[in-house]
């Protein structure tokens, strides 16, 4: 029995290395090869846990196809993570303000880092909501965090050199384009001057990837639209919904015409985007 003391300090802490091992995140280590999908999945969280998202994302894709929503769901998790629309980040967002202002908050803290890449990157994120099958609740909610992260993403493309987003960013007159301006076709609601937003024809995130050095107002369009879809999907209530479908106005795509174009501008600022 005089040998134990001396043991157990040894046994702590192989077992504390062991611990360790199970719950790190270097999917490359040889030491550190998870099998089996409990083992792959418990190590794919500790990436996330970690913020390796990379890893993450290696380890979701070696679990087996009865994990096929986990794999899509979590990996989209993954992707929003890493392009700065976390949960975090969108709850903290959206907490108080479940309209414009909400997603002008979301898309001032996604400034910095903006543009094409990340675009593509959270449709990836996107497109991970129609592999999800047999749980449309589950679907909706990965639709809607990846099309408000796309929404917030490419309103923060547009934001001016002060990187801040202001009503200023998305029509010529600010705050003074109005929906009652944009029907009288007021010079107030012309694209903001160094604007990005174009407006040319996009088919829709579920036909088409949101390309382009700049995006669309089609490709915002479509975003907000498919985030109310989401919502939907998940049997959110009318209030929620309806903050967001606000978004859309009532003139439709606003590629169709100058007038729809002007007219969805004014309903953002009216909505408090920029504001």
């Amino acid at each position: 029995m005089r040998g134990l003391p001396n043991r157990t300090p040894f046994n702590l802490l192989a077992i504390t290395a062991v611990s360790l091992l199970l719950n790190s995140c270097n999917v490359y280590s040889p030491l550190n090869s998870p099998s089996g999908d409990e083992q792959i999945l418990s190590a794919a969280r500790a990436c996330l846990d970690q913020a390796d998202y990379s890893g993450a994302l290696v380890l979701y894709q070696k679990l087996s196809s009865n994990y096929s929503n986990t794999v899509a769901s979590e990996s989209a998790y993954a992707i929003l993570d890493e392009n700065g629309a976390d949960f975090g980040a969108i709850a903290s967002s959206f907490g108080k303000s479940p309209n414009g202002k909400g997603l002008s908050a979301l898309a001032n803290a996604m400034i910095l880092g903006a543009g094409e890449t990340r675009r593509l990157a959270l449709y990836q994120a996107y497109q991970k909501a129609a592999l999800i099958t047999g749980n449309p609740t589950l679907q909706g909610f990965v639709k809607f965090m990846a099309s408000i992260a796309l929404a917030a993403e490419m309103l923060a493309e547009n934001a001016g050199a002060d990187s801040i987003m202001s009503y200023s960013d998305l029509a010529e007159g600010g705050s003074s384009c109005t929906t009652t301006a944009c029907g009288l076709g007021q010079a107030s609601c012309n694209a903001a001057t160094g604007g990005k937003f174009s407006t040319s024809v996009f088919a829709g995130l579920d036909a088409a990837q949101p390309t382009g050095t700049n995006p669309s107002l089609d490709q915002l369009y479509s975003a907000i639209t498919q985030a109310v879809s989401g919502l939907s999907a998940m049997g959110a209530a009318g209030g929620t919904s309806s903050s967001f479908t606000h978004l859309l106005g009532t003139d439709g795509l606003p590629s169709v015409g100058t007038m729809q174009a002007a007219c969805f501008r004014a309903t953002l600022i009216a909505q408090g985007i920029g504001g």
